[in-house]
């Protein structure tokens, strides 16, 4: 069993009052769900609130008894097979299986066990949709982009609103300073803009179809097809930018890659990227695909910076300004 949990489910006697209390009092967002039931989408999992007789109903507990708590949580699997076999799995370690894998009411599989402390699991297939984390969500961010390569470029901001970072990175550039924009996805606006600003450019992402767009629109932008994780082009530039991008690295992968950033960079360069405001790891909705986010903290950030020698300029957090983007300017 995968150490994660997809739904918590709350059994509340005034759905109503209890959806409201979440909604309004608390601020949590509620996703759009029709039936007798209320979704909230957290940081990864998500809140779902229930009736609390249906919520025993579900279970097969009685919902007067000492048995039930009054929430369950549940653990989302691939397919029928691995429910059946995660409730033996549970079992054989001591579990009580208090409703069998069986076909749902709402045309899933599904069944229940309660923990050597009487806690109540559902172990469910969802064939329509899956709820809050997934195990390897971290390692989809490339195919989603391909995905959505068609929605990132039409819903992609032109504003420039990076603009005063972009500025103060290019303060520190010479007229044809070689920049390396890291998951530069289809170009515009950042790559253009030095471009314009007569910068030489050079871009890598590992989305095919944003490149695709990207030539098609900057064709005197250098693209390379390529992941920053394993990035080595033998060849140094005077400034690296990784904005939006970065963050879509796991924590340790973000650790790592300030020696990608060190080797790729001449002494005096810059190095400009976003991260988020907190160390964390977050879920986005993005046209549909739900995308993976991690930051580290900013104390860690900027020991990573001393300690490969970069010198930090400037460190502005979720900039209101800036589309709430967490900034970070160094120089080597």
């Amino acid at each position: 069993m995968k150490p994660r949990i997809n739904i918590i489910t709350l059994g509340t006697k005034n759905l109503e009052g209890a959806t409201k209390f979440y909604e309004y009092g608390l601020g949590f967002p509620k996703m759009d769900f029709d039936g007798n039931v209320s979704f909230f989408e957290l940081n990864g999992s998500w809140l779902s609130l229930y009736p609390w007789e249906l919520l025993a109903q579900d279970a097969l507990v009685e919902s007067a008894s000492s048995g039930f708590r009054g929430f369950t949580l549940a653990h989302n699997v691939e397919n029928e097979k691995q429910v059946v076999e995660l409730l033996e799995k549970a079992k054989n370690a001591g579990a009580t299986i208090t409703k069998p894998a069986q076909k749902t009411e709402w045309s899933g599989f599904s069944g229940y066990f309660s923990d050597l402390d009487g806690h109540l699991w559902e172990i469910a297939y969802n064939p329509f949709f899956w709820p809050g984390p997934k195990d390897d969500d971290k390692n989809k961010v490339i195919a989603s982009y391909e995905k959505i390569a068609d929605w990132m470029d039409e819903h992609r901001s032109r504003t420039l609103f990076e603009k005063p970072y972009l500025d103060q990175a290019m303060s520190y550039l010479k007229s044809g300073a070689k920049v390396l924009d890291l998951g530069c996805g289809t170009g515009e606006p950042i790559g253009q803009y030095f471009l314009n600003n007569g910068f030489q450019v050079t871009g890598v992402d590992v989305s095919t179809k944003m490149l695709e767009i990207a030539k098609n629109r900057c064709s005197e932008i250098k693209f390379i097809l390529g992941d920053m994780r394993s990035l080595n082009l033998n060849e140094k530039f005077d400034c690296i930018i990784a904005w939006h991008s970065y963050f879509h690295l796991s924590q340790d992968e973000q650790r790592a890659m300030f020696k990608t950033f060190s080797a790729h960079l001449h002494p005096g360069s810059i190095l400009l990227f976003t991260t988020g405001p907190e160390s964390g790891e977050v879920w986005s909705n993005n046209g549909g695909e739900n995308l993976y986010h991690a930051s580290l903290s900013p104390d860690e950030y900027k020991k990573l910076l001393i300690r490969h020698g970069f010198k930090l300029i400037t460190h502005k957090i979720a900039d209101p300004e800036c589309g709430g983007a967490t900034v970070w300017l160094a120089r080597f």
